[in-house]
């Protein structure tokens, strides 16, 4: 149908057959419930509308007063008796009105330490050695594991996390 720009009132007029529109490249949160940290969102990009004769956006998607909705955290690795434990990988998923994704989002320096930039679609953290795996790959066994919900809980609330592992 062509690439349409709205006006400088923000109005954009599109003459189309009654039917289902689909609006690429708008990007915005929406809830979707509750999670181990509180509210969940996802991440959603592109709108499906009704087929209707006449119809008006008007919202502004917005979960906080920042435009920019990712935060900064700190989360540190320890072994079990105290000691900064180095290169263990972050993952992290999250959730898209698509499918989701998941993908290495930091990794521990020499003291530790990781400094991740999370957004509220994030619906979980995995730390991983010697990875990725495979599901069911024997060896992911020792060599990872997720961040439990009072876990992630206390990243989310204080943005820093110290793990024993």
């Amino acid at each position: 149908m062509g690439t349409f720009h709205t006006d400088k009132t923000g109005t954009i007029e599109v003459s189309a057959p009654l039917v289902a529109l689909y609006l690429d490249g708008i990007r915005y949160y929406k809830r979707v419930g509750s999670g181990p940290v509180g509210i969940e969102y996802s991440d959603n990009v592109g709108l499906k509308t009704s087929p209707e004769e006449s119809l008006v956006l008007k919202e502004k998607w917005v979960l906080t007063d920042d435009d920019d909705l990712s935060e900064d955290f700190e989360l540190r690795v320890l072994t079990v008796d105290g000691r900064p434990r180095d290169n263990v990988d972050i993952y992290g998923s999250w959730q898209t009105n698509t499918c989701g994704g998941a993908d290495r989002i930091g990794r521990t320096d020499s003291k530790g330490v990781a400094q991740l930039v999370l957004n509220p679609s994030i619906a979980s953290l995995e730390l991983m050695v010697g990875g990725p795996y495979s599901a069911g790959d024997p060896e992911a066994k020792d060599n990872s594991r997720y961040l439990n919900s009072d876990e992630l809980r206390e990243l989310f609330a204080k943005h820093k996390l110290t793990v024993r592992w």
